[in-house]
């Protein structure tokens, strides 16, 4: 479905939104009694130990079960896995199979691939389920139905067996129960996976609603469980059942545990490779057997709870995780897939294994860029700062009051129908002279472009405090929207020419925390690049600064919206509310002040549906809260936010923390 679609598609927003509330609702009442910090330092900690030790761990747990006459094969792909699965079917005569808990056997196409041989498998937890009949992916980790609405389902139920049902919850609930204990008679073999698994044999399986403890009383089980499951011991393993509800759905715990050596009958079990044994020898991707499939970074991402699942998806998984998982499994569309992210890095934040999500989505972007004729062409003059002047100054030329075409096609392609983009500066901000320093201001592509008026504000807040800086004039980009583009080669390109200007200088302070990011982040793990000047973004660098007994609030009604990359990336950004909180008698909370703007530079013209649905999700809560000013650390969250605001027609100003320390601290 185009992106579009989703975005304007009302059951499915509601759906995402409800998703979204629930689980944090609850899991902020569980963070007041659990320690979640504690929990996934625990839990990377269990994990990155046993990818050390997955090659030793599979061989134990082969030879164990082995050793407990439990047939086992080791299958390195999902070919292998899929036809052994079928041998064992086809060996006992069997023409149907029940499943439960099985998410690993979508990685492998189990059920494409039986019913191609004439084995029909049959869904039995209710949203698998109710994907499987609609001939549709399962969008969610924990919630695959997401996507469903009552009437959808009605509607779906009624024509694929005859019914007469009405829209009621409950009668919906009990008829596909009912439809779901038939399987339960039509066979005698049940295929099932494990959320862990010990080392010495001991299978664990976490559920709600325990529709795995019939698919195991089965005469046949089959058991088909990744080998970066495998952990040392029982301790581990029940640390990670304990950890899983409270990360996936926010529950104390859940209705079901299940744990076993071996299930009555026959058993057999697929330990499965398909890529994950490589990942130990490559430090780089390593930690994406750090995943404990939890799902919550599905909910906390901000693309995924736009459009869902139903676009942002890869082969068998969905979502910011799902692009290392396909990553993984050699998805062939991996490229269009993680081009979805935006980088805000909610994903990091909350991932249960702190595996960085984010970062390691830039790397297979560069390993799979996307490209497009007039994106490449404004990134390329990015690492050309000669080049980029002299479009600076054609701009100004061209666009007299605001960046606007006037034609259709052009203004929708750069997403001017939504927002209103200021008027660029006459040249770049970094050619106004200042005195040598040791103090250098590294402004950015954005204010360099068209927020002179910024720069201008720092340098003058720099001068109330007696605080000599130098204007670094750039020779390129911070090499950011190169980066976050796959473009990598450019990116180091800009990386090089930058960290040379910085070295210049013992302190570097920047108006763009994005670029900053990028500088202290990825330059070492791009090019190699360890800079001794100290980086620091300019809103907390000035605040320490400030003498609050010389400071004269505005004393209007004032909010704040978190830069994603100043919040999650520098966690400077809670200083910066807590701040103007203390100085602003008017200051009223910002709901979802945390979320993403939808800016992210040019993944607002890439998937503009998404970007457009972000910023006016932002700018309503923004009304909501009747605020006059609304305060941000980044240009690229003024630009995104006071231009949808602007398009709007609302009265309502966005400003810089710099301008706002300099406007309050007066002459």
């Amino acid at each position: 479905m185009k992106e579009e679609d989703l975005v304007n598609d009302k059951f499915l927003q509601d759906a995402l939104s409800r998703l979204e509330t629930n689980y944090f609702q609850k899991r902020k009442y569980l963070e007041k009694i659990f320690d979640y910090d504690n929990y996934k330092n625990i839990t990377q900690t269990i994990k990155q130990k046993n990818i050390k030790n997955l090659k030793s761990n599979t061989l134990a747990l082969f030879e164990n079960l082995k050793r407990k006459n439990i047939d086992v094969v080791y299958a390195q792909d999902s070919a292998e896995a899929c036809n052994a699965i079928l041998n064992i079917l086809q060996k006992h005569n069997v023409k149907c199979v029940v499943k439960s808990k099985s998410l690993t056997t979508e990685e492998i196409h189990l059920n494409e691939f039986l019913k191609q041989n004439g084995i029909d498998a049959f869904e039995t937890d209710l949203g698998e389920w109710l994907v499987q009949i609609a001939n549709q992916p399962s969008t969610h980790m924990t919630a695959p139905a997401i996507h469903m609405s009552r009437e959808k389902i009605q509607n779906l139920l009624n024509e694929k067996f005859g019914a007469n049902l009405s829209n009621d919850l409950d009668e919906l609930v009990q008829f596909s129960k009912n439809k779901i204990r038939e399987y339960f008679n039509y066979t005698n073999v049940g295929i099932f996976g494990s959320n862990v698994v010990t080392k010495d044999g001991l299978f664990f399986i976490i559920s709600n609603e325990g529709n795995v403890e019939h698919v195991i009383l089965k005469d046949i089980n089959i058991c088909v469980i990744g080998i970066d499951k495998i952990v040392d011991n029982i301790e581990e393993a029940l640390t990670i059942v304990d950890f899983l509800p409270k990360a996936a759905t926010a529950q104390l715990s859940t209705s079901y545990v299940d744990c076993f050596e071996k299930p009555f009958g026959e058993f057999h079990v697929i330990l499965l490779d398909n890529g994950r044994s490589k990942l130990p020898k490559n430090n780089e991707f390593s930690s994406i057997l750090q995943c404990i499939r939890c799902g919550a970074c599905q909910n906390a991402c901000c693309v995924y709870t736009t459009v869902s699942g139903l676009a942002f998806r890869g082969d068998a998984y969905a979502g910011p995780i799902g692009v290392l998982l396909s990553y993984l499994t050699n998805y062939p569309d991996i490229g269009e897939f993680s081009n979805y992210c935006l980088g805000c890095m909610a994903c990091d934040s909350i991932c249960s294994s702190k595996i960085p999500i984010q970062s390691l989505i830039l790397k297979i972007k560069s390993k799979h860029p996307k490209n497009s004729l007039i994106k490449d062409k404004i990134l390329d003059s990015l690492t050309n700062y000669s080049m980029l002047r002299f479009s600076i100054t054609i701009l100004s030329k061209l666009f007299k009051n605001q960046m606007k075409f006037n034609n259709k096609t052009l203004d929708e392609y750069f997403g001017f129908d939504f927002r209103v983009f200021p008027k660029p500066n006459k040249k770049s901000f970094d050619l106004i002279k200042t005195q040598k320093s040791n103090i250098g201001l590294f402004a950015g592509c954005a204010v360099n472009i068209f927020y002179d008026d910024l720069g201008n504000d720092c340098l003058s807040l720099a001068k109330k405090l007696n605080i000599n800086i130098s204007v670094i004039k750039q020779s390129a980009c911070c090499g950011a929207a190169c980066y976050y583009n796959g473009k990598q080669s450019q990116a180091v390109n800009s990386a090089k020419k930058v960290s040379t200007q910085i070295e210049q200088y013992d302190e570097v302070i920047f108006l763009d925390p994005h670029c900053q990011h990028m500088i202290e982040r990825d330059y070492f793990e791009l090019a190699g690049i360890d800079l001794n000047a100290e980086l620091v973004d300019a809103s907390s660098y000035f605040l320490k600064k400030i003498d609050k007994n010389k400071l004269k609030p505005l004393n209007k009604k004032i909010t704040y919206h978190h830069p994603c990359h100043l919040l999650r990336g520098l966690k400077t950004s809670l200083i910066l509310e807590s701040f103007i909180k203390e100085i602003e008698p008017k200051f009223v909370n910002l709901n979802e002040s945390d979320k993403c703007c939808g800016f992210a530079g040019s993944y607002s013209i890439m998937h503009k549906s998404i970007s457009k649905k972000l910023v006016e999700k932002k700018v309503n809560n923004i009304v909501d809260t009747d605020a006059e000013i609304v305060i941000t650390a980044c240009p690229g969250c003024i630009m995104q936010i006071q231009g949808f605001i602007q398009n709007k027609g609302l009265n309502i100003k966005v400003m810089h923390f710099v301008s706002y320390l300099n406007e309050i601290l007066g002459g």
